[in-house]
Order: structure tokens, then sequence, then C-alpha cells
């Protein structure tokens, strides 16, 4: 059901609470969160993936596991990258 309104949401009349730039704030504070509360390296792994479902929910699928986005997402999802890689040094050494 989730999907099928997710494909047509163009042709619906109401904006996506996924575009809402609060939204986005909010998630990215939940994945700055997750990024502090790791304390070993598979809690590493696991927010790798929570960071690359970030990238994915405020994308546009395009098919063939291609997906779109702005420039905006990009960059949070680069800088969320980063910040995760100093905290990998962090717990490595």
């Amino acid at each position: 059901m989730f999907m099928n309104l997710f494909r047509s949401r163009s042709s619906f009349p109401l904006r996506s609470p996924w575009n809402s730039p609060l939204f986005v704030r909010d998630t990215y504070k939940k994945c700055l969160k997750v990024i502090d509360s790791c304390e070993n390296l598979e809690h590493i792994k696991s927010t790798e993936k929570y960071i690359g479902n970030f990238l994915t929910m405020h994308s546009e699928y395009l098919g063939l596991g291609q997906y779109e986005t702005d420039e905006f997402i990009l960059k949070s999802y680069g800088r969320l990258k980063e910040i995760l890689t100093e905290k990998r040094n962090n717990l490595d050494g």
C-alpha cells in the first residue's frame, strides 16, 4: 500500500511529508544521534546502513537501481559519511 501511494504521489494533490524540510532536518539529526551512540565497529556497520537509508528515503527511485535527489540531500549525506569516518577513526585508535 505504501509503495502504491509513493509511486502515485505526483498525481496526489497534497505535498508528500517526506519532502518537508522539517522532516529532512529531523532525520538528519536522528542520524547524528545514531552516529554519536556508536560504541564499537558493529555499531559503525549498522550506522552505515542507516545513513544509506537516509539517502534512499530522501531520493526518488527511477528504476534499475537508480535514484535521483537534490544537491542539499547529497551534501547532507556526504557530511554524515564524514562524521561517521571520524567516529570510526576515534574508535580504532
